[in-house]
């Protein structure tokens, strides 16, 4: 994905591209994806995040999946 090329992003983006999307560097794009925090999944050893996704969590708007939430600490959702 190139700077001057941004109409053409990918619906699917790999790593280094949701970190140049979003002004990340890519190792802190991968802890986020680890810890559950930017939603993404795993193609292989690779991730993998949906474009669409990644534009409703930069808004607030991304809902964590019911098997994910159930996972996370009450305290990491904002939950009292």
């Amino acid at each position: 994905m190139k700077k001057n090329n941004l109409t053409k992003i990918p619906e699917i983006m790999t790593g280094h591209e949701v970190a140049e999307y979003l002004k990340l560097h890519p190792e802190t794009v991968q802890r986020l994806a680890k810890r559950g925090d930017l939603p993404g999944f795993r193609l292989g050893s690779d991730w993998r995040f949906r474009r669409a996704d990644i534009d409703r969590w930069v808004e607030g708007a991304y809902v964590l999946p019911v098997t994910i939430a159930a996972r996370v600490p009450a305290r990491r959702l904002g939950v009292k």
